[in-house]
């Protein structure tokens, strides 16, 4: 709300100030649940004419695990051997069906487009505004780049 509130103080000031120099004040639309809004050509045409497209991504972060087949990984769960590596996703973007996306990575994964995964679950959040995760266990640490798009 302050950065709305900056960024009309700015156009009072100047009428004629640039969707360049307003987008200084009012950076990005903000989501309830999060996510990284990734910017392009949609987002310039939003601020320039009200009208426009973007792309909003989960906010990702890569956990390693212990390696070796005896102890155990995040949650108590065991490693089965080898350097692996958590994908956590705590922000997973607003609208976004958590359950279809855990079924999406799923596909992907019995079709083997994405390789080195063993499974990806929801978990539940402390945070107020977000109610659950998505944990997704690669079979390697670090994950490949593939696993991570």
């Amino acid at each position: 709300m302050a950065e709305v509130v900056k960024g009309l103080k700015a156009l009072i000031r100047n009428p004629d100030i640039t969707p360049k120099a307003l987008r200084r004040h009012i950076p990005a639309p903000d989501f309830p649940t999060g996510g990284c809004l990734l910017e392009g050509q949609g987002l310039l045409d939003a601020y320039e004419t009200g009208r426009g497209s973007f792309t909003l991504r989960g906010r990702v972060a890569v956990e390693a695990e212990g390696s070796g087949g005896s102890g155990k990984g995040k949650g108590g769960r065991r490693s089965r051997g080898g350097e692996r590596a958590l994908i956590v996703i705590s922000e997973i973007p607003y609208q976004t069906n958590k359950a279809d996306l855990v079924e999406k990575i799923a596909e992907l994964v019995d079709s083997r487009i994405i390789e080195n995964v063993s499974g990806a679950y929801l978990y539940p959040l402390p945070s107020r505004l977000v109610q659950y995760g998505l944990f997704i266990d690669a079979h390697r640490s670090p994950p490949t780049r593939s696993v991570l798009q």
